[in-house]
């Protein structure tokens, strides 16, 4: 009889036990917050490392997640505005730098008749001078001439005056060479070959 009252007295403490931490609970949604927000701040870091983790394995160079977006960006705004993912090179201003030098105008060789640009201006020279011999452009105008040597000779194409410096091209036989700038003040430009044996050859450039 004794045993059965313990079991009995035990029971219902167990259940006043549970019922009271019930009541605790319910009382103080404190506790479930805190712990929701730790859950919470857990899952948060490991979507955190993920994306990091994702965003290192896009580039070589590992860069940030937002580092790669304004990459992207960068590379979508050039593409609509030059229909390429090629960088556009301006024109150079400086035109009394030293020829060939980074501050010069860019010249280029053209490896073949298709990759000259629509629009330049396309200058024969030989040792009977240069084809055409006069050429028109627009102060401020982005000019791009195309020098063909079409004799078996080097030729120098040179306006001697140091404020034209850098637009010296040396054109070796048969080579084509590119070179584009932004033209100068109004007025009229005389260019020559200065090779020894041609200074004779003259031309000139009228800008307007």
């Amino acid at each position: 009889m004794n045993k059965k009252i313990l079991t009995i007295v035990v029971v219902v403490a167990v259940v006043i036990l549970v019922a009271i931490l019930a009541l605790a609970l319910n009382n103080n949604p404190g506790l479930n917050k805190n712990n929701t927000a730790a859950t919470d701040q857990a899952d948060n870091s490991a979507v955190t490392d993920l994306s990091n983790t994702q965003a290192a394995q896009v580039s070589p160079g590992a860069m940030p997640r937002d580092e790669v977006k304004d990459q992207a960006l960068i590379a979508e705004n050039l593409k609509n505005k030059t229909g390429s993912l090629t960088a556009v090179i301006a024109p150079s201003d400086n035109l009394s730098a030293t020829p060939g030098s980074p501050e010069a105008p860019k010249q280029e060789v053209v490896t073949s008749t298709d990759k000259i640009p629509a629009k330049a201006i396309k200058i024969q020279i030989s040792a009977d001078g240069f084809k055409p011999k006069t050429f028109s452009v627009n102060a401020g105008q982005s000019v791009t001439l195309a020098l063909t040597s079409t004799d078996n000779n080097a030729h120098v194409f040179i306006f001697p005056t140091a404020s034209l410096m850098a637009l010296t091209t040396m054109v070796l036989n048969g080579e084509t060479k590119t070179i584009t700038f932004n033209a100068p003040a109004a007025g009229t430009y005389s260019f020559r070959d200065d090779i020894p044996s041609y200074r004779s050859n003259t031309g000139e450039m009228i800008v307007k």
